[in-house]
C-alpha cells in the first residue's frame, strides 16, 4: 500500500504525518527553523519520527505564503516567513525521498480537505477562513477556486482605518497564549472578538458574493478542546440577512489540521499525475500548411479563400473521429444517469472552448451547473481576459481536480491539440486513478497518456504554424458540441427535435418554449 508524506509548514512549527489509505497517521511536530532558513532540515527531522519504511510515493506541502501556480515554490511571504521563498528546498525533498513534491498554500490545502470531508459542497459559494496567528482565506464557487488575477484572496491584508483584518481576528491577540482558557472562561472580550469575526466573515461574503463561511485553524481547535460552541455562537450573532446579499450567511467551524490532510491528498495526487512529455516540433500543427509561403504578400480575398479551403479539408478528415465521438457521447450519458459529471480540462484556446461547452449545457439542457465543469489552466476567473503568461499548461491540474471529489461515474475530457499539455495529461492520469472515464481530444494520436478513449481529430498543419485556434480549434469545438449533444439526447434531455429542459432565462428562450408547445 502506497505511503504519502504530508507536511504543514508554519512560522513556528512544522507538522508532518503519513497519509495512507485515506487517513493520516499520528501527527509529529518540530520547530520549523524559519530563522535558520533550514526548512529541509526540519522536514528531515519530522520524517525521522514517522514510519516511512518502504519509502513514499508522493509529498504534499501546505505552507503559508503565495505559492506559484505550478506548486513548485513560494513566491511571496511575510517577513518572518521569508525562508519559505528560498530556492532549492523543494527540489532537495524530491531528491531525498525520490518522490514528486507539490506545494500549496495552507488555506487552499484546507479547502481540499474540507471538500473530501464534505464540509463544503462542490456547488457551494463558500470562503474558508483559517484563523490562527493571522487570517488565511480560500474561496470556492461553483466547483472552482476563486483566484482573481491568479492570486490568493488576501483578505487578511485588507486594512480598514481601525486596523487590518489579520490583526482584528488574530487568535494570538485574543488569548495572550491561553486560547483554550479564554473559551472556558468566556470573558466579555470574547463576545467583542466574535463580533469582529462575524463582521470580517460578512465582509468576505460581500466581496466574493458568497453565502457561507467555513472557519478552521487554531481558533476552532481550541474551542473544540474547551467544549465551546463556537459555531452556534457565531450563527446566533449573524442570523439577520446581510443587506448587500439579501440573505444571512451561514458559518461552520471545523477543528483539526485540515491543511495537513489536504497536503496528504495533494501528495497522493502528485504521485498519480504522471510525468511531463517534452514538446515536439514534429507535430503537424507546428508546421506551416504552405511551407515558407509569404502570407503578408497575399490579398485578403485570397487569404479568405485559403482559410476556407483549409477548414474544408480539415472537415473531411474529421469524419474519421466520429466513431470515437459517438462512443464518448454514449458512455458519458450512461455515467450521468448514475449521477456522474462531465469535467473538461484545457489550456489556452482548448480551455476556453471547454468553458464555452460547459457553461452552455445547464441553460440549454437544464442539467445542474455542478454537472458540467470546465477547468482552465491558470484559473477560470480571468480566462477570457488574459493570455498564458506563466506556463499554465505546464502546471498540474491535480489541485483543481481534488476539489471535485472525482468518482467512477464522472467523465474527464482533456483537450490538447498537441496531446502534451501537462495540465491536461496530469489530470487524465489522476482521474484514471479515481476510476473516472478519461477522454483525450487532440490533433493526432501522439500523446503518451493512456485514456479510455483517445480521439484524434486530424486537423493537420495550420496556415499560420502553431495557431491552433484555427483548424484545430474549429475541429475541437465541433467535437465537444457533438459529444455533449449526443450525451444530452441519450440522457433524455430532448423530445422529438426540441429541447425540453432548457431554462427560460430571456425573451428568446421563452418564445422558443412557446413554439415547443405547438
Amino acid at each position: 500500500m502506497n505511503k504519502y508524506l504530508a507536511i504543514d509548514v508554519g512560522g513556528t512549527w512544522l507538522k508532518a504525518a503519513v497519509y495512507m489509505d485515506g487517513r493520516l497517521s499520528r501527527e509529529v511536530r518540530v520547530a520549523s527553523r524559519m530563522g535558520e532558513g533550514d526548512i529541509s532540515g526540519a522536514i528531515r527531522e519530522a520524517a525521522g519520527k514517522l514510519d516511512l519504511s518502504g519509502g513514499v510515493s508522493g509529498i504534499g506541502v501546505a505552507t503559508a505564503g503565495i505559492v506559484d501556480y505550478a506548486g513548485t515554490g513560494v513566491v511571496r511571504a511575510a517577513d518572518h516567513l521569508k525562508a519559505l521563498c528560498l530556492s532549492g528546498w523543494r527540489d532537495a525533498l524530491e531528491r531525498d525521498f525520490s518522490a514528486p513534491c507539490m506545494l500549496i498554500n495552507d488555506a487552499d490545502a484546507a479547502l481540499i480537505a474540507a471538500r473530501r470531508l464534505e464540509l463544503v459542497g462542490g456547488g457551494d459559494r463558500t470562503a474558508l477562513l483559517a484563523v490562527g496567528t493571522g487570517l488565511g482565506c480560500a474561496v470556492i464557487r461553483k466547483c472552482h477556486r476563486v483566484r482573481p488575477g491568479r492570486m490568493l484572496p488576501l483578505v487578511g491584508s485588507i486594512r480598514p482605518p481601525e486596523g487590518g483584518f489579520d490583526r482584528a481576528v488574530s487568535a494570538v491577540g485574543l488569548s495572550g497564549g491561553d486560547l483554550c482558557g479564554v473559551f472556558r472562561r468566556n470573558p466579555p472580550e470574547l463576545k467583542t472578538y466574535l463580533d469582529r469575526l462575524i463582521a470580517v466573515s460578512r465582509t468576505v461574503c460581500i466581496l466574493y458574493n458568497l453565502d457561507s463561511v467555513l472557519l478552521t485553524g487554531g481558533l476552532c481547535s481550541a474551542a473544540a478542546i474547551a467544549g465551546f460552541d463556537l459555531e452556534g455562537m457565531l450563527n446566533a450573532g449573524c442570523c439577520d440577512p446581510v443587506p448587500e446579499l439579501g440573505v444571512p450567511i451561514r458559518i461552520k467551524a471545523a477543528a483539526g489540521n485540515l491543511p495537513l490532510l489536504g497536503a496528504g491528498l495533494l501528495a497522493e495526487g502528485a504521485a498519480w499525475q504522471g510525468k511531463k512529455t517534452p514538446p515536439s516540433s514534429r507535430l503537424a500543427t507546428e508546421r506551416p500548411l504552405f511551407g515558407d509561403l509569404e502570407l503578408t504578400s497575399i490579398s485578403p480575398d485570397r487569404l479568405a479563400g485559403m482559410l476556407n479551403s483549409a477548414e474544408n479539408d480539415a472537415a473531411g478528415c474529421f469524419a474519421a473521429a466520429l466513431p470515437g465521438i459517438a462512443a464518448a457521447g454514449g458512455m458519458i450519458a450512461e455515467r450521468m444517469k448514475r449521477g456522474g459529471r462531465i469535467v473538461y480540462l484545457g489550456a489556452g484556446t482548448s480551455g476556453r472552448l471547454a468553458a464555452v461547452d460547459a457553461v452552455e449545457l445547464p441553460c440549454t439542457y437544464g442539467i445542474s451547473e455542478e454537472d458540467a465543469v470546465a477547468l482552465v489552466a491558470g484559473g477560470n476567473d480571468d480566462a477570457a481576459l488574459t493570455i498564458e503568461t506563466d506556463g499554465e499548461e505546464d502546471a498540474s491540474s491535480v489541485p483543481e481536480l481534488l476539489l471535485l471529489n472525482l468518482n467512477e461515474n464522472d467523465t474527464v475530457i482533456g483537450i490538447s491539440a498537441s496531446g502534451r499539455a501537462f495540465f491536461v495529461n496530469s489530470g487524465l492520469n489522476y482521474a484514471a486513478s479515481r476510476g473516472a472515464l478519461t477522454v483525450l481530444i487532440s490533433e493526432s494520436a501522439g500523446s503518451t497518456v493512456v485514456c479510455d478513449l483517445n480521439i484524434p481529430l486530424g486537423s493537420g498543419s495550420e496556415i499560420v504554424a502553431g495557431s491552433t485556434r484555427m483548424k484545430a480549434g474549429t475541429a475541437t469545438k465541433k467535437a465537444l458540441n457533438f459529444i455533449s449533444t449526443i450525451a444530452m439526447i441519450k440522457l433524455g434531455r430532448t423530445r422529438k427535435s426540441r429541447m425540453v429542459n432548457m431554462r427560460m432565462l430571456n425573451e428568446k428562450l421563452r418564445l422558443r418554449a412557446g413554439l415547443m408547445q405547438k
